[in-house]
């Protein structure tokens, strides 16, 4: 009779450490979405930046002269 107590003892444990790893791999689930979401978050707004940057750049670009740019091209020896 005390073995099988026992026994219904150590199976009690043995399913609360199983109910407390499924719960700990639950909330590492969770955790690790809401990671990769904040993580694609700041990928848009980077994206974003560099696109508005590049978009600046471009419209600088054209706005420059031709023949200016050639010049400052000549003055600090960088080919263009």
């Amino acid at each position: 009779m005390i073995k099988e107590f026992r026994k219904v003892k150590w199976d009690q444990r043995k399913l609360a450490e199983q109910g407390n790893a499924l719960i700990d791999l639950a909330k590492l689930q969770n955790d690790t979405y809401t990671m990769i979401y904040r993580m694609q978050q700041s990928l848009e707004k980077l994206t974003n930046q560099i696109d508005s940057m590049r978009r600046n750049f471009d419209h600088n670009q054209r706005r420059t002269p031709t023949n200016r740019r050639s010049e400052n091209c000549r003055q600090n020896d960088r080919y263009c």
